[in-house]
């Protein structure tokens, strides 16, 4: 026969989990926290945001994982819970996922502002758009990110500058 685990946390769980190597499984819930379960379904740890956390969790080749909530923060936690560093989006909340680019700076979106931060937490660039970017970036082989706005346009922006590159209008509103 089949066995199945329940992780539970203290609301929905809108958040697609990740796992790391180990089996470590990361997942954000409604009730505004951010958890880290073990293989056997124990909690390992729990961190509350302040915020929903609607937002899909990446983790880096260094195993720190990256994660946005609906406090307006985007937090980086290594494997034991501890944060590693905070970015504040100020008016915006970060319901985007993160993408991790090559060299490992961390891709995502919050509100009209799309963000390229490096891997010690410092801002690299900010590219401002005319829609709110909920969707997650997609990185090109080309050296593009790729992400969609809630006014029916896609954005392409130069993962080195931050720069708009072109705009798609897919129609919506």
């Amino acid at each position: 026969g089949s066995t199945s685990r329940g992780w539970t946390t203290g609301g929905w769980v809108v958040s697609s989990p990740a796992i790391a190597e180990d089996g470590t499984l990361y997942v954000g819930s409604c009730d505004g926290k951010f958890y880290s379960f073990n293989p056997d379904g124990s909690t390992n740890w729990a961190v509350d945001t302040g915020g929903e956390v609607r937002s899909s969790p990446a983790i880096s080749p260094a195993g720190d994982i990256y994660v946005g909530s609906r406090s307006h923060k985007f937090y980086a936690f290594h494997s034991n819970g501890s944060t590693n560093w905070v970015i504040d989006t100020g008016a915006y909340e970060v319901d985007s996922s993160a993408a991790i680019g090559p060299d490992g700076s961390v891709y995502f979106g919050a509100g009209v502002d799309f963000y390229a931060v490096r891997p010690n937490g410092s801002t690299q660039w900010v590219s401002h758009t005319s829609g709110m970017m909920n969707s997650s970036p997609a990185l090109g082989s080309n050296g593009m990110l790729y992400v969609g706005g809630n006014v029916g346009e896609l954005y392409a922006f130069d993962m080195r500058s931050g720069a708009t590159n072109r705009t798609w209008d897919i129609g919506g509103s």
